[in-house]
Protein backbone atom coordinates (compact mmCIF):
# COMPACT_ATOMS: atom_id res chain seq x y z
CA UNK A 1 0.00 0.00 0.00
CA UNK A 2 2.76 2.50 0.66
CA UNK A 3 4.49 1.62 -2.87
CA UNK A 4 1.22 2.43 -4.27
CA UNK A 5 0.33 5.48 -2.43
CA UNK A 6 3.92 6.84 -3.16
CA UNK A 7 4.01 5.78 -7.12
CA UNK A 8 0.54 7.76 -7.19
CA UNK A 9 2.50 10.58 -5.72
CA UNK A 10 5.12 10.46 -7.91
CA UNK A 11 3.14 10.19 -11.49
CA UNK A 12 1.31 12.87 -10.17
CA UNK A 13 3.25 15.36 -8.01
CA UNK A 14 5.41 18.29 -8.51
CA UNK A 15 8.14 16.94 -10.95
CA UNK A 16 7.94 13.03 -11.40
CA UNK A 17 11.82 13.19 -12.88
CA UNK A 18 12.45 14.45 -9.63
CA UNK A 19 10.34 12.36 -8.02
CA UNK A 20 11.50 8.50 -9.71
CA UNK A 21 15.21 9.54 -9.45
CA UNK A 22 16.02 11.53 -6.07
CA UNK A 23 17.53 14.59 -6.28
CA UNK A 24 21.04 15.22 -5.88
CA UNK A 25 21.98 15.78 -2.17
CA UNK A 26 19.30 13.29 -0.96
CA UNK A 27 18.18 10.63 -3.29
CA UNK A 28 15.18 9.05 -1.94
CA UNK A 29 13.30 8.73 -4.76
CA UNK A 30 10.54 6.20 -6.17
CA UNK A 31 13.58 4.09 -7.10
CA UNK A 32 15.23 4.07 -3.64
CA UNK A 33 11.92 2.86 -2.38
CA UNK A 34 11.43 -0.04 -5.08
CA UNK A 35 15.12 -1.07 -4.19
CA UNK A 36 14.57 -1.15 -0.48
CA UNK A 37 11.29 -3.25 -1.05
CA UNK A 38 13.36 -5.64 -3.19
CA UNK A 39 15.86 -6.06 -0.94
CA UNK A 40 13.31 -6.76 1.67
CA UNK A 41 12.00 -9.54 -0.54
CA UNK A 42 15.30 -11.08 -0.22
CA UNK A 43 15.25 -10.90 3.35
CA UNK A 44 12.07 -13.09 3.52
CA UNK A 45 13.47 -15.19 1.42
CA UNK A 46 16.51 -16.09 2.43
CA UNK A 47 15.08 -16.48 6.20
CA UNK A 48 12.07 -18.39 5.16
CA UNK A 49 15.24 -20.51 3.43
CA UNK A 50 16.77 -20.79 6.82
CA UNK A 51 20.02 -18.41 5.32
CA UNK A 52 19.31 -15.11 6.76
CA UNK A 53 22.52 -15.15 8.74
CA UNK A 54 24.33 -15.04 5.17
CA UNK A 55 22.63 -11.87 4.80
CA UNK A 56 23.51 -10.50 8.02
CA UNK A 57 26.96 -11.29 7.14
CA UNK A 58 26.73 -9.81 3.31
CA UNK A 59 25.48 -6.44 5.07
CA UNK A 60 28.00 -6.25 8.19
CA UNK A 61 31.09 -6.73 5.24
CA UNK A 62 29.30 -3.94 3.28
CA UNK A 63 29.41 -2.13 5.78
CA UNK A 64 33.10 -1.78 6.64
CA UNK A 65 33.63 0.38 3.54
CA UNK A 66 32.16 3.32 5.66
CA UNK A 67 32.98 2.61 8.34
CA UNK A 68 36.91 2.83 7.52
CA UNK A 69 36.37 5.96 5.45
CA UNK A 70 33.96 7.55 8.55
CA UNK A 71 37.09 7.20 10.89
CA UNK A 72 39.82 8.33 8.03
CA UNK A 73 37.92 11.29 7.79
CA UNK A 74 38.42 11.89 11.63
CA UNK A 75 41.89 11.66 11.22
CA UNK A 76 41.89 14.80 8.62
CA UNK A 77 42.06 11.96 5.48
CA UNK A 78 39.31 12.36 3.32
CA UNK A 79 40.22 11.26 -0.89
CA UNK A 80 36.68 12.56 -2.58
CA UNK A 81 36.03 16.32 -0.77
CA UNK A 82 31.87 16.02 -1.10
CA UNK A 83 30.44 19.44 -2.07
CA UNK A 84 27.84 18.89 0.77
CA UNK A 85 29.81 18.61 3.57
CA UNK A 86 29.35 22.16 5.81
CA UNK A 87 32.35 21.46 8.36
CA UNK A 88 35.53 21.22 8.81
CA UNK A 89 37.44 18.15 7.89
CA UNK A 90 38.09 15.72 11.09
CA UNK A 91 35.41 17.36 12.76
CA UNK A 92 32.41 14.67 11.90
CA UNK A 93 32.39 11.47 10.21
CA UNK A 94 30.23 11.39 7.29
CA UNK A 95 31.89 8.93 4.52
CA UNK A 96 30.98 9.90 1.14
CA UNK A 97 27.16 10.72 1.73
CA UNK A 98 28.91 13.99 2.75
CA UNK A 99 26.53 14.33 5.60
CA UNK A 100 26.93 12.59 8.98
CA UNK A 101 23.15 12.13 9.17
CA UNK A 102 23.14 9.88 6.17
CA UNK A 103 26.13 7.72 7.52
CA UNK A 104 24.56 7.43 11.08
CA UNK A 105 20.99 5.79 9.75
CA UNK A 106 22.69 3.44 8.21
CA UNK A 107 24.82 2.40 11.68
CA UNK A 108 21.70 2.73 13.25
CA UNK A 109 20.44 -0.34 11.05
CA UNK A 110 23.74 -2.54 10.88
CA UNK A 111 24.57 -2.28 14.47
CA UNK A 112 21.91 -3.91 15.78
CA UNK A 113 22.10 -6.67 13.10
CA UNK A 114 25.90 -7.13 14.21
CA UNK A 115 24.30 -7.01 17.85
CA UNK A 116 21.77 -9.95 17.01
CA UNK A 117 24.62 -11.66 14.63
CA UNK A 118 26.80 -11.63 17.95
CA UNK A 119 24.16 -13.02 20.76
CA UNK A 120 22.19 -15.29 18.53
CA UNK A 121 24.31 -17.23 16.26
CA UNK A 122 27.57 -15.98 17.54
CA UNK A 123 31.04 -17.52 15.61
CA UNK A 124 32.37 -20.74 16.07
CA UNK A 125 35.30 -19.94 16.99
CA UNK A 126 37.03 -17.65 20.24
CA UNK A 127 38.75 -15.38 17.40
CA UNK A 128 35.83 -14.86 15.19
CA UNK A 129 33.80 -13.78 17.79
CA UNK A 130 36.36 -11.57 19.77
CA UNK A 131 37.08 -10.10 16.28
CA UNK A 132 33.20 -9.48 15.88
CA UNK A 133 33.00 -7.88 18.97
CA UNK A 134 35.75 -5.43 17.73
CA UNK A 135 33.97 -4.60 15.26
CA UNK A 136 31.06 -3.91 16.85
CA UNK A 137 33.39 -1.88 18.69
CA UNK A 138 34.14 0.43 15.65
CA UNK A 139 30.66 0.44 14.19
CA UNK A 140 29.72 2.45 17.52
CA UNK A 141 32.67 4.34 17.43
CA UNK A 142 32.12 5.55 13.64
CA UNK A 143 28.59 6.29 14.88
CA UNK A 144 29.84 8.67 17.38
CA UNK A 145 31.90 10.22 15.65
CA UNK A 146 29.11 11.61 13.43
CA UNK A 147 28.14 13.34 16.37
CA UNK A 148 24.88 13.06 15.23
CA UNK A 149 21.79 14.80 17.44
CA UNK A 150 19.37 12.19 15.31
CA UNK A 151 21.39 9.12 16.04
CA UNK A 152 21.77 9.93 19.72
CA UNK A 153 18.75 10.37 20.68
CA UNK A 154 16.90 7.47 18.66
CA UNK A 155 19.70 5.35 20.33
CA UNK A 156 18.06 6.88 23.75
CA UNK A 157 14.63 6.31 22.52
CA UNK A 158 15.20 2.20 21.45
CA UNK A 159 17.42 1.63 24.90
CA UNK A 160 14.92 3.08 26.64
CA UNK A 161 12.16 1.28 24.90
CA UNK A 162 14.32 -2.09 24.80
CA UNK A 163 14.67 -1.73 28.68
CA UNK A 164 10.57 -1.18 29.00
CA UNK A 165 9.68 -4.48 27.18
CA UNK A 166 12.04 -6.79 28.82
CA UNK A 167 10.89 -5.39 31.91
CA UNK A 168 7.35 -6.53 31.15
CA UNK A 169 8.26 -9.52 29.53
CA UNK A 170 10.29 -10.74 32.19
CA UNK A 171 8.46 -8.83 35.25
CA UNK A 172 11.51 -6.95 35.86
CA UNK A 173 10.05 -3.85 37.22
CA UNK A 174 13.30 -2.12 37.78
CA UNK A 175 14.12 -2.87 33.79
CA UNK A 176 10.31 -0.67 32.58
CA UNK A 177 11.37 1.94 35.79
CA UNK A 178 15.15 2.65 34.25
CA UNK A 179 13.39 2.47 30.75
CA UNK A 180 10.50 5.17 31.31
CA UNK A 181 13.37 7.12 33.63
CA UNK A 182 15.30 7.59 30.19
CA UNK A 183 12.18 8.56 28.02
CA UNK A 184 11.27 10.97 30.51
CA UNK A 185 14.98 12.60 30.99
CA UNK A 186 14.67 12.91 27.10
CA UNK A 187 11.48 14.22 26.82
CA UNK A 188 12.50 16.41 29.78
CA UNK A 189 15.64 17.90 27.75
CA UNK A 190 13.50 18.29 24.77
CA UNK A 191 11.34 20.70 26.51
CA UNK A 192 13.78 22.72 27.84
CA UNK A 193 15.34 23.04 24.78
CA UNK A 194 12.47 24.43 23.74
CA UNK A 195 11.87 26.49 26.30
CA UNK A 196 15.14 27.54 27.90
CA UNK A 197 17.90 26.42 25.47
CA UNK A 198 20.73 28.60 27.43
CA UNK A 199 20.27 26.13 30.42
CA UNK A 200 21.88 23.04 28.23
CA UNK A 201 25.48 22.27 26.83
CA UNK A 202 25.79 23.41 23.17
CA UNK A 203 24.39 21.71 20.34
CA UNK A 204 21.91 20.45 22.68
CA UNK A 205 20.25 23.87 23.16
CA UNK A 206 20.74 24.20 19.44
CA UNK A 207 18.08 21.08 18.91
CA UNK A 208 15.43 23.84 17.90
CA UNK A 209 16.88 26.89 16.57
CA UNK A 210 17.39 27.59 12.83
CA UNK A 211 20.15 25.46 12.21
CA UNK A 212 19.79 22.61 14.85
CA UNK A 213 17.89 19.27 13.74
CA UNK A 214 14.85 20.05 15.31
CA UNK A 215 14.66 23.61 14.20
CA UNK A 216 15.16 22.35 10.52
CA UNK A 217 12.10 20.27 10.78
CA UNK A 218 10.32 23.03 11.93
CA UNK A 219 11.31 25.11 8.64
CA UNK A 220 10.35 22.02 6.39
CA UNK A 221 7.25 21.41 7.90
CA UNK A 222 6.03 25.14 8.09
CA UNK A 223 7.29 25.28 3.78
CA UNK A 224 4.66 21.74 3.55
CA UNK A 225 1.46 23.97 5.71
CA UNK A 226 2.45 27.10 3.56
CA UNK A 227 2.75 25.19 0.13
CA UNK A 228 -0.51 23.18 1.04
CA UNK A 229 -1.99 26.53 1.98
CA UNK A 230 -1.14 27.50 -1.36
CA UNK A 231 -1.72 24.82 -3.62
CA UNK A 232 -4.66 22.82 -2.05
CA UNK A 233 -4.53 19.93 -4.79
CA UNK A 234 -1.52 18.94 -3.51
CA UNK A 235 -3.24 17.35 -0.59
CA UNK A 236 -4.81 14.75 -2.47
CA UNK A 237 -1.69 13.28 -3.56
CA UNK A 238 1.03 14.80 -2.51
CA UNK A 239 4.39 16.69 -3.77
CA UNK A 240 5.52 13.40 -4.96
CA UNK A 241 9.33 12.31 -2.72
CA UNK A 242 12.18 14.01 -2.61
CA UNK A 243 10.86 17.11 -4.60
CA UNK A 244 10.34 19.78 -1.63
Amino acid sequence: AFVVVTGVSAVSGVDFVTSLWGNYERGYGLLSLLSGILIGIVAYRMARSGQQWLLFDAILLSAAVPLVYGLLQMFGYDPVVGQTVSFALGQRASSSMGNPLFLADFLLMVIPLALARLVLNPPRTTTARIALGLYILLLLLTLVATKSLTSLGASIAAGALFLVAVGKLQHRRWFTAGGLLVLAAGLLVLLLAWLIPETLPWRLGEIFASGGSGGQRLLIWQAVLDLMRAEPRWLLTGLGPDTL
